[in-house]
């Protein structure tokens, strides 16, 4: 009796979870998309300006920015869908979404996409409320990758010690100078987004890159969130 009242209080959790992990990327899809309209309703009005004096070069520059925008959005549409649909409060495993996503991943867009897990690692090694936020943040840093990177492949690699894990996701792009990044791209590039995101959990995140040499994103992050069991 006792054995199935836990079960219940977990799968209450569990849903509780999901669904409020689900309300607030439907809020970031709404607000996102709400920018990406205004942004082809200010270029269309642009546009039809720029014909109306006879302006054709200037109208065909501003026609290619916006099919770009277009190209980007659906690609931005597209992760976020695959975002919603990562999992369901009734089948949710950490693990296997995330083989999910990587596969869906890389047919989607065309990047290389490798899971390296250690042997033994169990979906019971990650408390709820801790895997729904790492599979957030993994799916921010392959954004980036698919987005900013230009990166061919990438490699998503879990490791656990004690009641730590450790999360790499690594890439083959352009790679940048940290250093470099101006403040707006704490935003820009969704940093802010995962470090606040790891803060929840009590764990961080630390981005190595170099101008040619890829990007790795490292998480650190404890197995279970205090007063939480997997």
């Amino acid at each position: 009796e006792q054995r199935r009242a836990q079960a219940q209080i977990l799968d209450q959790q569990r849903a509780l979870a999901m669904l409020q992990e689900r309300e607030r990327l439907a809020r970031e899809l709404h607000d996102s998309t709400g920018q990406v309209l205004g942004y082809v309703s200010f270029q269309a009005q642009a546009i039809a300006q720029c014909v109306r004096t006879g302006d054709t070069t200037r109208a065909e520059a501003q026609l290619a920015r916006l099919t770009c925008m277009a190209q980007d959005a659906h690609a931005d549409l597209r992760d976020s869908i695959l975002s919603l649909r990562s999992g369901t409060p009734e089948h949710w495993s950490f693990l296997a979404v995330l083989e999910q996503y990587l596969a869906a991943y890389q047919e989607n867009f065309g990047i290389r996409a490798e899971l390296l897990l250690p042997p033994g690692l169990s979906e019971g090694d990650f408390a709820l409320g801790v895997s729904v936020q790492l599979l957030r943040v993994i799916q921010e840093a392959l954004t980036n990758a698919r987005k900013h990177s230009l990166a061919k492949s990438v490699c998503v690699t879990l490791a656990c010690e004690g009641a730590q894990a450790t999360i790499v996701v690594a890439d083959d792009g352009v790679g940048f100078a940290p250093e470099a990044l101006p403040a707006h791209g704490q935003t820009h590039f969704g940093l802010a987004f995962m470090a606040e995101r790891m803060a929840q959990i009590g764990g961080d995140m630390v981005i190595k890159s170099e101008p040619g040499a890829g990007t790795r994103v490292v998480f650190h992050a404890p197995l279970a969130i205090t007063g939480e069991e997997g």
